[in-house]
């Protein structure tokens, strides 16, 4: 028989955390009869999961075969901490029945790797979780008791680095083709104030598009996106989702429309996880400036950006070390599959 109540307390509540952080609480054991135990402990674990699964064919002909082929790893991010209760561990001793407290204290830790809690939602299997588990150890094969609970944790994502704190730009250029016609070009660049903002602060953005064809460009809209990808086995799997859009008036034929810092609210959301934080897990962002076009594939600029929690402080950006160069391959995806071959032995693939 279970105990009566078996729960984790936090000190005022608080589920969010920071490295560093000290995490305090209680454990509550209620017994309605005095319980033989070797140890009452409680473990604070720090760690990622990715999983999905690919459809794969092989053979051909009466030999075709189609089976299910899983790709998964973990990550962990410090070495489980533990905090003995009661209980000398290994003789058993009985717990008297009643009501328990027993408090405990774990500190973060304030260097290596602590990315941001993250749950994935989108039919397949990615977290990154702290989990605190309190168990009820009993001797030979009888049932060990457990209770667990999950805290918060934010990785400190600095906004005012100063290689986040310049104006980037990126800019495209498109033309429409009838049959043999070729129409003038589409154009477009965008310019954004700095590479990284908080929730809560805006995304100045200024445009410069011009339309050189014959056709009307429905709309000018900017969209916010979360680039979620994992990585198991030498393979990914990523998937994008919008969490913030403006959008404008077309430009007519041969016309031209400019955005002057119109402003992009950044939502509540997660900071970036990089892959150097976490190995398997990743979540970027990036800004999208579309033009909108009927009957033709869109014209479109991307300038990736980070969403950091320590907010901007509105100094000038200082000089440093990187390069424009080094500043926009810290934002490129494209370094990921360079990355993900330099840690690919650090993936568990079962």
């Amino acid at each position: 028989m279970g105990p009566r109540v078996f729960t984790i307390n936090l000190l005022g509540d608080n589920e969010t955390y920071f490295p560093g952080s000290v995490i305090e609480g209680n454990v509550v054991l209620e017994l309605s009869k005095p319980k033989v135990m070797k140890r009452l402990e409680i473990v604070l674990t720090g760690n990622a999961y990715v999983h999905w699964t690919e459809e794969k064919t092989t053979g051909t002909g009466d030999n075709k075969r189609t089976e299910t082929v899983h790709y998964s790893a973990a990550d962990s991010f410090f070495e489980d901490m533990t905090v003995h209760l009661w209980g000398n561990g290994s003789d058993s001793e009985e717990m008297a029945a009643g009501e328990h407290e027993f408090p405990f204290r774990f500190q973060l830790p304030t260097d290596g790797r602590l990315p941001s809690s993250y749950e994935s939602g989108f039919g397949t299997t990615g977290y990154i979780r702290y989990t605190l588990k309190a168990a009820i150890v009993r001797s030979g094969l009888k049932l060990n008791h457990n209770t667990k609970r999950i805290i918060n944790v934010n990785e400190i994502v600095d906004v005012n680095k100063p290689w986040l704190t310049s104006p980037l730009s990126k800019s495209k250029e498109k033309t429409l083709c009838c049959l043999w016609c070729a129409s003038g070009p589409l154009t477009l660049s965008a310019t954004i104030d700095r590479g990284a903002y908080c929730p809560g602060e805006s995304i100045s953005i200024s445009t410069e598009a011009d339309n050189h064809s014959n056709r009307r460009v429905n709309s000018v809209r900017a969209t916010l996106k979360q680039v979620v990808a994992m990585f198991a086995g030498g393979k990914s799997r990523g998937h994008t989702k919008n969490i913030e859009r403006i959008e404008d008036i077309g430009i007519e034929a041969h016309g031209s429309s400019n955005w002057s810092n119109k402003l992009l609210l950044v939502p509540s959301t997660i900071p970036t996880i990089d892959i150097l934080s976490c190995y398997i897990l990743t979540v970027s962002y990036v800004l999208t400036i579309t033009l909108g076009i009927p009957r033709a594939i869109d014209l479109h600029v991307e300038i990736p950006l980070k969403i950091g929690n320590v907010p901007y402080n509105g100094e000038p950006a200082a000089e440093s070390g990187f390069t424009t160069t080094t500043r926009d391959a810290l934002h490129d995806s494209s370094a990921l599959p360079y990355l993900l071959n330099q840690l690919t032995s650090l993936s568990s693939t079962y």
